[in-house]
């Protein structure tokens, strides 16, 4: 193994890390984790139902998942570097016109657009490059950059919140694009190396390029066909979409529903900013605990936080409360993130991983699609998102009851 260094220490790879997580903390934090608090300004300007609106929500959700579903295909037949920076123009340009959107029309179809260009920028792209380069510490290196989406909506959603306010929501969709061109730009366009060898440079670790499914040696594990034929399968797809809904309902309701309730929406954003703080923290506490105590343990877990964080805002009139949305924040929508991988990789191995973990994500993406569909019907025919926190928080109790079952085994080959 080669660990070749820039300067005098340090391996280039910590700097695709860095870039990862300013992608991540960017595109993702700003484009998806501070989105919902843009709903009720919009709404309440432009007339707009609250179910109209939390279609944009869907529409993100949807095209990730199209995009996950194909990624196998997408980033083995196409030049990720080539589509990384093409997507950079576009999300600012897109997420910039949504300054200017008078119709939810136009909203749906800049929400569209934008969406491509943040599944062709964030997670699975940079989850590909961090394989590449790290086949040693790939967990820590994949925590530490997706953690930039948690401090990138700590930190913007407060900025948001505070600029809604004093600007209004259009000059803060320009300032929050402005940032993004400046902080995704060096990276995609400098700092960028989809693998090691593009410089002259070996990965960290053990040689075994995962970006296409892996080359160089027999891989351990399971093919896309494989899995698909396994009742497994099936079942994890089934409980990482369930975990999902309810991760959905808990991230995309904090802040309209806190001021639904009386909380101004300064305070509301801070809740929700100290929840993506959380959430950045809880990345890394998450894959410290599937070190630690495995898949199914750390998954209950998490489940049962993020059940709490639904609870907590079902009770959000009371102080304690807005601790457990905290922190279900935390150790319980890092799963979305953080889980997918850990589970691609040791329960159904490297052989096939591009594609299978893409499908895994469009689990999570399905789980996104429906959560917002249905929290915003409810919320329309009761005026409250109330019953669909106890609907979630059942699916979400159900889940966690699956776990045991579904994971007691792997079927790695």
């Amino acid at each position: 193994m080669n660990k070749k260094k820039v300067g005098r220490d340090l391996f280039y790879g910590w700097y695709i890390v860095a870039a990862g997580f300013i992608i991540m903390g960017t595109a993702f934090g700003i484009a998806i984790n501070c989105a919902s608090l843009f709903i009720k300004p919009i709404s309440d300007d432009l007339g707009f139902s609250r179910s109209a609106i939390n279609a944009t929500l869907t529409l993100r959700q949807i095209v990730m998942m199209f995009i996950a579903v194909f990624a196998g295909r997408i980033f083995s037949k196409f030049d990720i570097k080539r589509m990384m920076r093409v997507s950079t123009i576009v999300l600012f340009v897109s997420f910039f016109s949504l300054s200017f959107s008078k119709s939810i029309l136009m909203f749906y179809f800049l929400t569209i657009i934008l969406s491509i260009s943040v599944s062709l920028l964030a997670i699975i792209p940079v989850s590909l490059i961090i394989n590449n380069w790290f086949h040693e510490k790939r967990g820590l290196a994949i925590g530490i950059a997706f953690m930039g989406s948690g401090v990138g909506g700590m930190i913007f959603n407060s900025l948001a919140g505070h600029w809604i306010m004093n600007y209004g929501w259009q000059r803060t969709y320009q300032i929050l694009a402005l940032i993004m061109l400046l902080f995704i730009f060096p990276c995609t366009f400098f700092i960028l190396h989809i693998k090691p060898k593009d410089i002259g440079l070996k990965a960290f670790g053990e040689a075994a390029d995962f970006s296409q499914g892996g080359s160089g040696g027999e891989l351990k594990g399971v093919t896309l066909a494989e899995a698909l034929k396994s009742h497994q399968f099936w079942l994890v797809f089934l409980i990482i979409t369930a975990i999902s809904i309810c991760i959905s309902t808990l991230m995309t309701s904090i802040s309209p529903h806190l001021s639904d309730i009386g909380y101004s929406v300064s305070y509301s954003a801070n809740i929700v900013a100290l929840s993506m703080g959380s959430l950045a923290l809880g990345k890394i506490a998450l894959g410290y605990l599937y070190d630690r105590l495995g898949i199914t343990k750390t998954n209950i877990i998490s489940g049962i936080a993020t059940v709490g964080g639904i609870l907590g805002l079902l009770y959000g009139q009371y102080f304690f409360s807005l601790v457990l949305i905290i922190i279900g924040s935390g150790l319980g929508c890092a799963f979305g993130t953080i889980a997918n991988p850990i589970i691609t990789q040791e329960v159904f191995g490297a052989k096939d991983y591009t594609s299978i973990y893409g499908l895994l994500s469009a689990a999570s993406s399905l789980g996104g699609i429906i959560s917002p569909v249905l929290n915003g019907v409810f919320y329309d025919k009761t005026g409250s998102y109330n019953t669909f926190f106890i609907i979630s928080a059942t699916i979400g109790l159900m889940s966690i009851f699956m776990q045991k079952f579904v994971f007691s085994k792997e079927i790695k080959a």
